[in-house]
């Protein structure tokens, strides 16, 4: 998609890297800004662990994602994962600037043994 404004073409879906580095739990920052998340894609390998989120409005000071009763938004990645392709409900994301990816939740998060890339769907808002 080199070239192509996402924001023209609203049904079109891009996607963007959240990497771990080998013996992380959380991925690096993603920006959002002007995007909605829809979808991920799991690696084809996955130390076996939910996700969950953590988010910034402006990059630099992250909180764990809860919703609006209080319990830390999870999505269940599957055992293994081996490529997973998860939908998401893409109202759960709005207006989220910055995001990283957990492995695990925030009291227990769980290591990743070797270098992992979730891939993560998204459109313009």
């Amino acid at each position: 998609m080199t070239g192509v404004d996402l924001k023209d073409y609203p049904f079109i879906a891009g996607t963007a890297a959240a990497s771990f580095a080998a013996s992380g739990t959380q991925s690096g920052a993603v920006t959002l800004y002007g995007l909605q998340l829809v979808a991920l894609q799991m690696p084809s390998a996955w130390n076996s662990a939910d996700l969950t989120m953590l988010a910034s409005a402006d990059g630099s000071t992250y909180g764990d994602l809860y919703d609006e009763t209080g319990t830390e938004h999870t999505i269940t990645a599957g055992t293994g994962a081996y490529s997973n392709f998860i939908y998401l409900t893409p109202s759960d994301y709005a207006g989220i600037y910055y995001l990283k990816v957990r492995s695990g939740a925030s009291g227990s998060a769980v290591t990743q043994t070797a270098a992992r890339s979730i891939t993560l769907v998204v459109r313009p808002v």
